[in-house]
């Protein structure tokens, strides 16, 4: 991928413009390149990769010179590829959160729901997404993920089985 040396972040693009029961649109690949490359500017510690909706492909923006196109990676291989997972309402998001990787939710905890109830970042917008990435290292960004605690209970119990059906397993 070329950015062995960067904390890459993953960002899961939406399958649709807008999400079910509110108006506020989801983010186009060229607003989070745009605030992406920002960040790398700023931190060149840091790179990102976009990840299409398999129901949505789309490319990489042309002003995207710190990003990467998810290459077809498989989800498992695109979070063991990722250090961070930035999202807005995705699978990818809670897979990362299970897999242990930092997580920020942009712009819809409510809608995602269980960034509501751990101590993962929650940014109102890609703004105050890259203001939290800015503020920290992937070491502090890791800490903070070991502090998330669990989903616990019922919740965990569900999240595992999802995570067991989605590899395969039958129930």
């Amino acid at each position: 991928l070329g950015v062995q040396d960067k904390t890459l972040i993953l960002w899961p693009s939406a399958s649709v413009r807008q999400a079910e029961f509110t108006e506020k649109p989801f983010a186009s690949p060229a607003e989070v390149s745009s605030a992406f490359e920002g960040l790398c500017q700023e931190r060149p510690d840091y790179a990102y990769m976009l990840r299409p909706h398999p129901n949505t492909p789309h490319t990489l923006p042309d002003t995207a010179y710190h990003g990467i196109l998810d290459p077809g990676f498989s989800p498992d291989d695109a979070l063991l590829a990722a250090d961070v997972v930035c999202f807005e309402v995705s699978t990818m998001g809670l897979q990362g959160h299970l897999a242990g990787l930092p997580t920020i939710c942009v712009g819809f905890p409510d809608i995602a729901v269980f960034p509501q109830y751990n101590k993962g970042l929650i940014a109102d917008d890609l703004s105050q997404a890259v203001a939290q990435l800015t503020a920290r290292n992937l070491e502090t960004l890791q800490q903070d993920a070991a502090e998330q605690g669990t989903l616990e209970n019922a919740t965990s119990t569900i999240t595992q089985l999802i995570v067991a059906i989605s590899h395969g397993a039958s129930i």
